[in-house]
């Protein structure tokens, strides 16, 4: 019944998540107005597909989950980043397989979006630089058992180690096929002294 608490409070809460989508929309437009204004035209175009149309390119996914990532934020929502080599790699692996970016240039945006992190931060009220959530995790196991660390996992470890920034935080996913390689990596990654990686165990915390 429409007279039901209950189901006016779900109408309520629908209500309101399709006004924050409109404004997010909105606010994606005057994005790529400005963008255009300023004679970005990349960005400008990019705007007028996201968020509204799903992402085609490696480029555009980073720049779609930037603009997501600021929303949240500006609703005090500081949230994490998530297994970003598994649900980016394929926008990667795609864009290198049909020419449209060469590692080189991937790793340029890999770069330039880690720097986005370390940017607003002023923006915030109660939140500390380097105490905001951004934690990044890369590797682990899928849940056939085999290693998920993958080429855009190490060119995060790169950009990490190449940039020494404290965000976004990087969280690895280690078992015991994990290689020697990575470890070392993740070392010269301790030496830096900003506090990660930090290590999650799979063949103990996936049972648990």
């Amino acid at each position: 019944s429409a007279d039901d608490p209950k189901v006016q409070e779900e109408y309520t809460y629908l209500e309101a998540m399709l006004r924050m989508t409109d404004e997010m929309l909105a606010f994606a437009g005057r994005y790529g107005d400005a963008a255009e204004k300023a004679g970005n035209l990349r960005v400008a175009e990019t705007f007028r597909r996201i968020p509204a149309q799903a992402a085609q390119t490696f480029e555009e996914a980073l720049q779609f989950f930037r603009f997501l990532h600021y929303c949240l934020w500006c609703t005090f929502n500081y949230n994490t980043v998530g297994r970003f080599d598994q649900y980016m790699y394929p926008y990667l692996k795609q864009d290198l397989e049909n020419g449209t970016l060469t590692k080189e240039e991937a790793f340029e945006l890999l770069e330039e979006f880690f720097i986005s992190f370390n940017r607003d931060s002023d923006l915030y009220t109660g939140m500390q630089q380097g105490d905001n959530g951004q934690s990044m995790v890369l590797g682990g196991c899928a849940q056939d058992g085999s290693d998920c660390y993958n080429l855009l996992s190490d060119l995060c470890m790169d950009a990490s180690l190449e940039l020494k920034l404290i965000d976004p935080k990087i969280n690895l996913r280690v078992h015991k096929n994990t290689p020697l390689a990575l470890y070392e990596k993740g070392t010269r990654m301790t030496k830096q002294g900003l506090g990660f990686p930090q290590y999650s165990n799979d063949d103990v915390v996936i049972p648990a």
